[in-house]
């Protein structure tokens, strides 16, 4: 086993993170702060849940409100080109301040770890989904 067994370092991972309400709609956070950026960097070096709480904790320090009207997500071909759009649409959630102090996070936190990886055959790259953490109010 050599120095370059793998290709699997943190340019090839990602996450993506949602706010998740009670009725179960998801709305994805679109901005993080530097200190939050800095925690998920550290989740993705080393991917296991206590990592991502860390970020969530910090993720629920702060306010989130909505930038503009919900907007459709595109679909993209193959090449990453636009060919339409889906008829779901989300809000993209924005920091806006710190908590108060007493108010409590009342919402699911849900992360998603992805990895890119590389089929040299057909020679494209494509994510896979790797795990789903999901945080409960309580935890944050």
């Amino acid at each position: 086993m050599g120095m370059f067994a793998g290709a699997d370092f943190a340019l090839n991972r990602y996450a993506k993170f949602f706010i998740v309400d009670s009725s179960g709609q998801r709305q994805p956070l679109t901005e993080l702060t530097p200190e939050q950026t800095d925690l998920v960097k550290r989740a993705l070096n080393y991917p296991v849940r206590p990592n991502f709480l860390a970020a969530g904790k910090a993720i629920a320090k702060r306010d989130w409100i909505p930038r503009g009207e919900p907007r459709p997500l595109a679909l993209v071909d193959s090449k990453g080109k636009k060919v339409g759009v889906a008829a779901e649409t989300y809000y993209w959630m924005a920091p806006f301040g710190l908590r108060p102090p007493g108010e409590k996070w009342k919402w699911d936190l849900q992360i998603e770890y992805w990895k890119l990886s590389y089929n040299p055959l057909t020679r494209r790259a494509h994510s896979n989904l790797v795990e789903t953490f999901v945080f409960k109010p309580e935890e944050l």
